[in-house]
């Protein structure tokens, strides 16, 4: 479901091949201008301008700790200097649907390619987020109903004992909270991504963004995710284990769907102007050399959960993998280290053109998490972007959640988890001539630092990226707050 009013917004294309439209990035005016955070508080200009200096790296938390809702905890760091300013944005509200049902948001953005825009999911996501929710709330009251009197049988139960089945697909279908709540937010993030196209015939909107969300609502947490940034419950009575809640949508972990759009689309992969082809849908277990024609190399296709041999061609070898590299270090069209994205309309590889928006999806990742008796009262979900899941293992952040709890600090114990979360992930700042980093790590170090590195307390490379943590302490939404 679509919410009405921004229907009015959205411009659909009759080809989703078809990215250009008219007037399609002519205009060059901002429309918003760059900014941080409003839940850091009224920063002035000359604030902005100290913690976004990629030297100092300041980290920063709102000037009310307690102001965000349930109390959480929120801290950010700029990058080492990679762009000049942050391409990270949050945002955090509780809305009223009706006098009985609130509903609690919290986003994290992470951009790329430009802030544009992360502070246009920043400003406006949310917005259509309620305007949706505003629109099926008759079903949603429908659906809590049905649960509550303990007369709500899942679709599938009712078609596994119904016999008449003219009858039943007659009746109407009956959608649970679950299914009412995330299909909403997953058709948000697609409308969303439809109202930057419409708006880039107006405003310049710079690169792409990833998407977290956290909506908190009947006792009930959905996760919903596009791209790389993590959610991850720690639970006291399981001394702050990590479970997580989000999956990292990479090209790697996003392969099959990749190539099947390939498989489909083989033109994607030709350079537009020449005709020539650039790129193979296909994954070798190794980089190919011209002495393997005629050998039997192992890759696979989207139809494959694993590998098999494959005699290999010229075209192979003159071809370059869709899909490259492996970790953190894995690119599509060895230019994008994510498979799910808002906006990036303007994405290509810079040597063939080739546009890398046809195997971006907006579609996130809807998961639900139900809060029952088993929560505990330090219970929390830790949502960051990647800056901070580079150098900080699920299991590092679960020490640190336990030490914070521990020492205490009242309504800003959550404020001083995210802190310390982002000064373990940013580290120290080194001279570039440390001792210990060998000459070829400080070249890279200098390229990407400039004139020094950071360094995490272990002695490891630190981030050098956006760094931005919320710590939610689930307690605080529940109907009856454990004491």
């Amino acid at each position: 479901m679509l919410p009405g009013t921004v229907k009015k917004l959205v411009k659909r294309k009759a080809s989703k091949s078809n990215l250009v439209i008219e007037g399609y990035g002519s205009s060059s005016e901002l429309q918003y201008e760059y900014s941080r955070p409003s839940i850091l508080g009224s920063l002035s200009p000359h604030a902005v301008q100290l913690i976004s200096s990629n030297a100092n790296r300041v980290v920063v938390c709102p000037t009310r700790p307690s102001s965000l809702p349930g109390s959480a905890g929120y801290a950010e760091v700029v990058n080492a200097g990679k762009s000049k300013t942050s391409e990270d944005q949050a945002h955090c509200v509780t809305e009223t649907l009706t006098p009985e049902i609130q509903y609690t948001l919290f986003a994290l953005y992470d951009g790329h390619g430009g802030n544009g825009t992360s502070l246009k999911l920043a400003n406006e996501l949310h917005i259509v987020v309620h305007q949706a929710m505003m629109d099926i709330l008759p079903d949603i009251e429908d659906a809590l109903t049905r649960e509550t009197t303990a007369k709500d049988q899942t679709s599938e139960e009712e078609e596994d004992d119904y016999e008449d089945y003219e009858e039943l697909n007659a009746r109407p279908y009956k959608a649970s909270l679950n299914q009412l709540i995330s299909g909403t937010l997953e058709s948000c993030f697609w409308v969303m991504d439809n109202i930057i196209l419409h708006d880039k015939c107006s405003f310049k909107i710079t690169g792409g963004s990833t998407a977290l969300m956290v909506f908190i609502m009947f006792n009930r947490v959905w996760v919903a995710n596009c791209g790389d940034s993590r959610a991850v419950l720690y639970r006291e009575n399981k001394n702050f284990k990590e479970e997580a809640l989000s999956y990292d949508f990479t090209p790697e972990s996003d392969r099959r769907r990749i190539q099947e759009i390939a498989f489909h689309k083989p033109k994607l992969l030709v350079d537009p102007k020449s005709g020539e082809k650039i790129f193979s849908r296909l994954q070798f277990a190794r980089k190919l050399t011209s002495s393997d024609v005629g050998k039997q190399v192992l890759y696979r296709d989207f139809y494959m959960s694993g590998w098999a041999l494959k005699e290999i061609t010229q075209e192979d070898v003159a071809s370059i993998p869709l899909i490259s590299g492996r970790g953190k270090a894995v690119r599509l069209m060895l230019t994008m280290g994510v498979a799910r994205s808002l906006g990036d309309y303007e994405l290509v590889h810079r040597s063939s053109m080739c546009n890398l928006k046809e195997f971006l999806t907006p579609q996130p990742e809807v998961k639900v998490l139900k809060c029952n008796e088993e929560l505990g009262k330090n219970d929390v979900i830790v949502m960051a972007t990647d800056g901070l899941w580079d150098v900080v293992s699920n299991k590092e952040a679960g020490d640190i959640i336990r030490k914070t709890v521990a020492e205490g600090g009242g309504e800003i114990v959550y404020t001083n988890i995210a802190k310390r979360l982002v000064e373990r992930a940013r580290g120290e700042r080194k001279e570039t001539e440390h001792k210990g980093v060998s000459k070829f790590t400080s070249k890279i170090t200098n390229l990407i630092f400039r004139d020094g590195y950071w360094e995490k307390e272990n002695g490891q490379l630190a981030s050098g990226d956006d760094i931005s943590v919320f710590v939610i302490p689930l307690n605080k939404f529940l109907s009856n707050p454990l004491s």
